[in-house]
């Protein structure tokens, strides 16, 4: 599973303390043109990656789950 995370620029960093073991970023923090910063990380299927989400969520960040890595890039293509 891949979550697409969306934040402000200056706050992306704090993303990978919000991972769980096993999780990883895996792209690097790109601008849509709502003036946010979208970046995609690698999660297991199933709870994990909901928990990831919700997780994220808590923390003031946008966080849209995917099944696979192409989905998320398409997203955030469209989103540019």
């Amino acid at each position: 599973m891949f979550v697409v995370v969306r934040g402000k620029a200056d706050r992306m960093h704090e993303v990978a303390a919000y991972l769980y073991a096993g999780q990883t970023i895996v792209s690097e923090p790109v601008a849509n043109e709502f003036g946010s910063m979208m970046l995609i990380v690698e999660s297991a299927h199933g709870l994990a990656g909901r928990m990831l989400a919700d997780r994220l969520g808590s923390g003031m960040f946008g966080a849209k789950e995917f099944e696979t890595r192409t989905e998320a890039e398409d997203w955030i293509e469209s989103e540019r």
